[in-house]
């Protein structure tokens, strides 16, 4: 696990979902574990392999690296950005596993509105953190049914270009 960290120029492409996937990490409760910070491995940055010996189960996250778009707003030497995250979560398709789909989106969606973590995501660089649920699918992953719900968490940077 990587720490909060200031966004920068150079840490640009990486901090900001770092951040982000701190966030989660520290104040999402895993399902499996009832517990935040949990020791087992849940939050990914690709689709696991869920057949290998080291797989720690479902529900998990998929947090992938964020797409970013460049404002023309420049002001004195600042860049203002704006990143997407993609995100899914996967359950089990079964009643377990609805209701810890439900469980994870309330979760989220809470956490990244919550002022405080608002507040302390600001301080490291990363501003008006958002987040859309998109609609809940089922698919089948290595013989599995799982329910996948997309979602992305979307956010500003303001970068001195000039450092």
């Amino acid at each position: 696990m990587s720490a909060y960290a200031n966004v920068t120029r150079t840490n640009l492409g990486t901090q900001g979902r770092d951040n982000i996937y701190n966030l989660i990490y520290t104040t999402i409760t895993d399902p499996v574990n009832n517990t935040t910070s949990s020791s087992r491995t849940w939050i990914y940055k690709r689709f696991p392999n869920t057949k290998a010996v080291g797989f720690q189960n479902y529900p998990f996250i998929v947090l992938s690296y964020p797409s970013m778009e460049v404002e023309d707003k420049c002001l004195s030497h600042f860049k203002f950005l704006q990143f997407n995250i993609p995100g899914t979560i996967y359950c089990r398709f079964d009643y377990n596993g609805k209701i810890r789909a439900n469980t994870l989106i309330n979760s989220l969606i809470a956490q990244v509105n919550l002022k405080a973590n608002q507040d302390t995501l600001e301080s490291y660089g990363v501003k008006a953190v958002d987040v859309e649920i998109d609609e809940s699918s089922t698919e089948v992953h290595e013989k599995q049914e799982v329910i996948a719900t997309p979602f992305t968490i979307n956010f500003d940077v303001d970068i001195d270009v000039e450092e």
